[in-house]
C-alpha cells in the first residue's frame, strides 16, 4: 500500500467515525502525496460539508470535478453546494 492510500484509508475510516477534522488531515495528507486522488478530493469536500465549511467545500469538489470531469458522486456535491454558498 502506498503513503497515500494509506492516508487515504485513515481518512475514510475516520469520516466513517464522524471525526471530519480528523479526517480533512489524513485526506490533505493523501492529496499531498497524490494531487491527482480525484476521491481524496471529494471526500475532503465531504468533510467539509458536514462542517458547514461551505466555501471550501466547492473549491475541493471542484479540484475532484477537474481531475475526473464523470465523478457523478462529486457533480451531485457541487449541485448541492451551490444552494448553500451566498
Amino acid at each position: 500500500m502506498t503513503d497515500a492510500a494509506g492516508s487515504f484509508e485513515q481518512g475514510v475510516s475516520l469520516q466513517d467515525e464522524s471525526r471530519f477534522e480528523d479526517a480533512i488531515e489524513a485526506f490533505d495528507k493523501a492529496i499531498e502525496e497524490d494531487p491527482k486522488s480525484g476521491v481524496a478530493w471529494y471526500r475532503k469536500a465531504v468533510c467539509l460539508t458536514e462542517l458547514e465549511r461551505y466555501s471550501e467545500a466547492m473549491e475541493c469538489v471542484g479540484t475532484a470535478i477537474a481531475i475526473d470531469p464523470r465523478d457523478l458522486n462529486a457533480l451531485k456535491l457541487k449541485f448541492g453546494l451551490a444552494g448553500k454558498i451566498r
